[in-house]
This record gives C-alpha cells, structure tokens and sequence, in this order.
C-alpha cells in the first residue's frame, strides 16, 4: 500500500509518493509536459487503514505524478479526469473554502464529489 498520510493537506508529496516518482524517473525516460498516472489495485495507507478506504485517486496540484486506486472506485476515468485536474489543470474541489459550497452541492461538477 502506497503510503499518501499528509500529502494533499500541504500539496506535497509523502515520502513512499516521492520514492516511487523517483524510482520511476530513474528507470525511463520521462517527458517534462507529461502527467503519469500510477495505478493500484490496493487502496492507500492514508494514517489509519479506514482512512485510506475511500482514497480513490491523488495527484497535488500542478504536479506532473498522480496515483489511482481502483478499490471501491467504480469509475477510473471519472477519478483519472479528476485528479488530472488538479495536477495539469491546477484545479481546486468545488468545496475548498474559497468557493463556499459543500461536497456534493455540484455533483455533476468534474471536481466536486457525486457524495
């Protein structure tokens, strides 16, 4: 289980996170304007295991690496899409405080939760 405890709360990423883009990078050639999705069969470890369980995706904003987790996650694209989102387009959840909705007030809203 990938590790992502305190990586979306700062916008940074986890030690396990870093490891594995540095892993990555080391092993093939990466192109600067590319986002890379990895993908897991596992849902994350995100401090406790029930916190992970509804983890679906994470990619930082503007950052070139994202993460899937296919457990419970009933649409990938729909959650690639999403956290593509954040990272290539540097898009906040329609429920950040700076909007003042709540999750799932625009569920039909690529960065909202369907709730």
């Amino acid at each position: 289980k990938l590790d992502i405890t305190g990586a979306g709360k700062y916008n940074r990423y986890s030690e396990e996170m870093k490891a594995l883009n540095l892993s990555y990078l080391n092993s093939t050639t990466v192109d600067e304007h590319t986002p890379y999705l990895f993908v897991f069969n596992t849902s994350p470890k995100a401090g406790t295991e029930e916190q992970g369980k509804g983890v679906m995706g994470d990619m930082l904003r503007n950052k070139q690496f994202g993460y899937l987790f296919l457990p419970g996650n009933n649409d990938p694209g729909q959650v690639a899409a999403h956290e593509l989102g954040h990272g290539v387009f540097h898009l906040n959840h329609t429920f950040d405080t700076q909007y003042k909705l709540q999750v799932g007030n625009l569920p039909s809203n690529l960065m909202d939760y369907s709730g």
